[in-house]
């Protein structure tokens, strides 16, 4: 929170009365005032401010940059940086009016008993600050004046420009009192960005990147994904994979060649992260761009691999770079749609009128029952009326083809069937071997699930009621203020599987009161748990994260009951259920049983240190160490997963007490 405050709040009253005071008392002397016209072609790149400066930017878009800071435009910006100051303005529109004034104040020489208490709180002739004034037009008048009368030469001329500064101060000064100016917030994802773009190629650490900058790390990383949508490690990611693919297809160097100058540690580096985005090896990609370039109409329609936003339209490919048909998921579809017309196809064939009319009597009799089929069928209702968040929809009553956005194990726990889904999948999940026979969408949009031809769309976001309700019924269920266990049911009652999720329930509930009477022996009266994963010492999420919900945490804390850390709870209390620790703080979060989750592939650095190797947890053989490869069996919190994963936890902590 203090981060996000100081993005806001520059100027306290005290700190406005301190810089006044020393404004009034300094000796102030001009040394320049100029004046530029700017465009795209005509920026200003990393200028040192030889003086105290007063920028006036104003009539065009863009932005400016003083240290690291970055500031996006408005229509009308005030700026100030001291001497040192390094200054960068990128235009973006055609014109962009730039007036610059520099200056230098010297302090009061003498009566300086608040002289030392001043300068530690007010530093207004070095302060960086960007406003924008409550009264443009003032300043920009004033401004040109200066510009006008120092231009003049004359010693009046420069006294003029003088006087006219010093109305400019007091304006400043007098709004800021009011509260009238507006504080340019700055834009450090920008900066961020446009670091990245130019230094991809070198070795990024992001806690670097966030000490180059005055806000924290976590800070940063909540500004930037807001911004463009994806973390920042995933953003220098995409940019080392672009160059990789724009190097395997334009040069013949080596693969070890390509992955260094992308940025990417080594080989073995850029082979792991060209495969898990674009499911082909550096290899396979550069012989199917040679394909491409001299065959480039053939399947070349299912084969864009960047769109400008993003990795997409990829194929699966097979050995020796052999493309599959029918590319990522629209395999299924495509079989689907031409089993579908085929069916069209015999059913019209099949309705032609008889041959002959023998046997009259007992084609009449047999139409007969057909009509009177017919019509008790015309007279069972199909649908059922249930009220949601959004009011009352219309849902079948026995849906066929469910689609579903992150509730699978819910729905597989009604034994519906589910056509497609939106989630993550994983072979420890209970359901993963349903989730097979689905298919996953890969983009959760109108397009996509109208492929899969469902009758009902079940999902947490109320969002995908207007997004989706003219394809079928959507049942929103939100995740707020319910439980997993009343979630089912209320699937459950809404698709008329009541019994068989007051069946999933009992059977969870069952094995919980068994789990919980297991707890209650010696070994783990008032003991505590922590629930906890090492991200490393750097990057994007790095330090000890602990977790409340995810990871297991409904199950241990809410339905288990098992006790939290005080200081954990003390975390939760303040609005943080979730987050990391430094490696030199963690061990003070940690309870008196540790489930500790493993990251695949990847050894704990902090399983290496000493605070590690001296904790009561570890020394006296109460950690429960997850594989990395059991990731899936925590991932959600629906019934069928609580199931598995008591049995999985009980059996592992009780192991401990044995």
């Amino acid at each position: 929170m203090a981060d996000e405050v100081c993005l806001t709040k520059r100027f306290t009253p005290d700190m406005i009365e301190d810089a006044i005071w020393l404004w009034a008392r300094s000796s102030i002397t001009l040394l320049d005032v100029r004046y530029s016209l700017l465009d795209p072609a005509n920026a200003i790149e990393d200028y040192i401010m030889p003086a105290s400066t007063m920028l006036y930017v104003y009539g065009g878009s863009g932005d400016v940059r003083l240290n690291q800071t970055m500031y996006p435009l408005e229509r009308y910006n005030l700026f100030h940086g001291g001497k040192g100051t390094e200054l960068t303005i990128h235009p973006t529109s055609p014109r962009l009016e730039l007036y610059m004034v520099f200056y230098k104040a010297k302090s009061p020489s003498h009566n300086r008993r608040e002289l030392p208490r001043l300068k530690e709180q007010a530093k207004p002739f070095d302060q960086v600050y960007g406003f924008s004034p409550g009264n443009p037009l003032f300043f920009a008048k004033k401004f040109h004046d200066m510009h006008i009368s120092w231009g003049t030469g004359s010693a009046l001329g420069h006294l003029q420009a003088k006087s006219s500064f010093y109305q400019l101060v007091h304006e400043l000064y007098k709004e800021l009192e009011r509260g009238d100016i507006s504080y340019i917030d700055p834009d450090y994802a920008e900066w961020v960005r446009q670091y990245l773009d130019k230094h991809f190629t070198e070795p990024i650490s992001i806690q670097q990147l966030a000490e180059m900058l005055p806000i924290s790390r976590s800070l940063l990383s909540k500004l930037f994904r807001k911004r463009e949508q994806k973390s920042l490690q995933e953003y220098l990611n995409e940019k080392r994979l672009e160059a990789a693919m724009k190097g395997l297809q334009d040069t013949q160097a080596t693969i070890q060649e390509i992955a260094v100058g992308s940025g990417f540690m080594d080989e073995l580096n850029l082979i792991r992260m060209f495969k898990k985005q674009t499911r082909m090896t550096p290899s396979e990609f550069r012989r199917k761009m040679i394909t491409e370039s001299t065959n480039n109409d053939i399947d070349n329609h299912y084969h864009r691999l960047y769109n400008g936003k993003g990795l997409a339209g990829l194929v699966k490919s097979k050995e020796d770079g052999e493309l599959s048909m029918f590319g990522l998921s629209g395999n299924k579809t495509v079989i689907l749609a031409a089993a579908m017309s085929l069916m069209l196809l015999l059913s019209a064939c099949g309705t032609a009128a008889p041959a002959n009319n023998t046997g009259s009597a007992n084609s009449n009799s047999t139409q007969t029952e057909s009509n009177s089929e017919a019509t008790a069928a015309e007279q069972s209702p199909t649908t059922r009326t249930v009220q949601t968040v959004k009011g009352e929809i219309e849902v079948p009553i026995n849906p066929q083809r469910v689609v579903v956005n992150w509730y699978a194990g819910d729905v597989y726990a009604l034994d519906l069937n589910i056509v497609g889904y939106s989630g993550w999948a994983q072979e420890t999940m209970p359901f993963y071997d349903k989730l097979m026979d689905s298919i996953k969408i890969e983009n959760w949009e109108p397009e996509d699930v109208m492929a899969l031809d469902p009758d009902l769309i079940v999902t947490y976001d109320e969002a995908d009621f207007d997004k989706f309700k003219s394809i079928a019924p959507v049942l929103v269920v939100p995740e707020t203020d319910i439980t997993s266990l009343e979630r089912v049911k209320i699937i459950g009652e809404a698709t008329g599987r009541e019994e068989l999720a007051n069946e999933a329930v009992a059977t969870f509930e069952a094995k919980l009161a068994e789990a919980k009477e297991k707890f209650k022996g010696s070994a783990f009266e008032g003991k505590t748990f922590s629930i906890l994963e090492d991200w490393g010492p750097s990057g994007d999420w790095s330090g000890i994260a602990y977790e409340t919900e995810s990871r297991g945490g409904t199950l241990v804390y809410h339905h288990l009951g098992l006790q939290i850390p005080q200081k954990v709870q003390e975390l939760i209390d303040s609005g943080q259920g979730r987050g990391t620790l430094s490696y030199e703080v963690a061990h003070e979060y940690f309870g008196d049983y540790i489930l500790w989750f493993r990251q695949e592939g990847t050894d704990s650095e902090y399983q290496k240190t000493e605070i590690w190797k001296s904790l009561p947890a570890v020394t006296e053989n109460r950690l429960v160490e997850i594989p990395g490869n059991y990731q899936g069996l925590f991932y959600y919190s629906d019934v069928l997963s609580l199931t598995a994963q008591l049995d999985y936890m009980v059996d592992a902590i009780n192991s401990l007490a044995q």
